[in-house]
């Protein structure tokens, strides 16, 4: 089925995304699920040059499309895309959410997904933002990594709960 037309985003959530969650096991007590959950973050830009200095405010809003919660944590954002779009398209998308952690005393993980291709980001918010990304994985290789990716959310739902 996903070799013959792009998958819309919807799709995603629903073919590949819902089932992997169920198998992680965030349907469960201590996890619940909500979706479409809006975000907005602000940023003062102060430019100053010889003739005026000059202060902006630029807001980022947006909505993610499903956050596993516990306990009011923002644990794990995922952001799917229609299967024909890369996976580039998605990272800032689901940086600028993470970044709006209202727990950032706790790291926040994300899995960016197109429903062919997978990569998950963490981001640990000190002075500095500092995130890291993991491998990509893919349906497309010998060997199926959907498994991969489902032991990594096992993983994070593990050290999380």
């Amino acid at each position: 089925m996903l070799e013959n037309a792009p998958l819309l985003e919807e799709a995603v959530k629903l073919v590949v995304l819902s089932p992997l969650l169920d198998l992680a096991g965030f349907y469960s007590h201590p996890f619940y699920i909500t979706t479409e959950e809006s975000v907005e973050i602000s940023e003062e830009v102060i430019i100053d040059n010889e003739v005026n200095t000059e202060e902006t405010k630029e807001i980022i809003k947006g909505k993610i499309d499903v956050l596993v919660l516990q306990n009011q944590l923002w644990l794990l954002i995922i952001e799917s895309k229609r299967s024909s779009f890369s996976l580039a398209k998605a990272i800032p998308q689901a940086l600028s959410y993470m970044v709006a952690n209202p727990h950032p005393e706790n790291p926040a993980y994300s899995l960016v997904m197109n429903g062919e291709d997978f990569q998950f980001i963490k981001l640990i918010k000190q002075d500095k933002p500092i995130y890291a990304f993991s491998d990509r994985f893919t349906l497309y290789r010998r060997e199926n990594e959907l498994y991969k990716v489902l032991n990594i959310l096992k993983k994070i739902g593990q050290a999380i709960s």
